[in-house]
């Protein structure tokens, strides 16, 4: 699979790729969860399901490119977003907090959780140069299992950094991960094997 001339942004740095900075305060943990009450930020956990819009969105145009080949340049478009810049850029009530409580969240949810969206982020990228590739070698017939293939194991891993998000996850050993992206590039690969196929010797 050729190289691409995407880049993952940390999710722990305090620059984003946005140019965004964000000041990382040490407010006690207590007054902290007490502000998160009502809100659409888990309380034990310090995360917010809204992050995962950002994935979402890609993996529906995914699934919707073979009846909809218009998707293709949108999804051509997306790029990885770190936590703290999706929600410095988006109209969420909260931001400012959700910002805030991701910084102080559990050290240990916060590092699972990083690896899951560092993992996530490189799943796509993959998901969409294979499709590049398909278009390319001119198979469109190959984009409807290839996009279903590749929605289902986005969705997979989507489905794991929202078990994180709300504490049903957060014991989890750093070992899933990997596994499961192997999983994804095998898909990948196998699919991109297969169009190859039809135009060898």
């Amino acid at each position: 699979m050729p190289a691409h001339s995407y880049s993952i942004p940390s999710q722990t740095g305090l620059e984003v790729s946005s140019g965004h900075q964000f000041e990382r305060t040490n407010q006690p943990v207590v007054e902290l969860r007490q502000r998160l009450a009502g809100t659409n930020i888990n309380e034990h956990t310090f995360l917010a399901t809204d992050y995962l819009n950002h994935f979402n969105e890609i993996e529906m145009l995914i699934e919707m490119l073979p009846s909809m080949p218009e998707c293709f340049e949108d999804i051509c478009m997306w790029q990885p977003k770190s936590y703290e810049c999706h929600f410095s850029d988006s109209g969420f009530k909260d931001r400012d907090l959700a910002i805030l409580a991701y910084q102080q969240a559990p050290v240990r949810v916060k590092k699972r959780f990083d690896e899951v969206i560092t993992a996530l982020d490189r799943c796509i990228i993959d998901a969409i140069e294979t499709l590049k590739e398909t278009y390319e070698m001119g198979v469109p017939e190959h984009l409807g299992g290839l996009s279903e293939n590749l929605s289902t194991e986005l969705r997979r891993h989507i489905d794991q950094a929202s078990a994180i998000i709300n504490g049903h996850n957060e014991t989890g050993t750093t070992s899933e991960m990997p596994g499961g992206s192997v999983n994804l590039r095998d898909s990948i690969e196998s699919t991109q094997a297969a169009v190859e196929a039809l135009f060898g010797d």
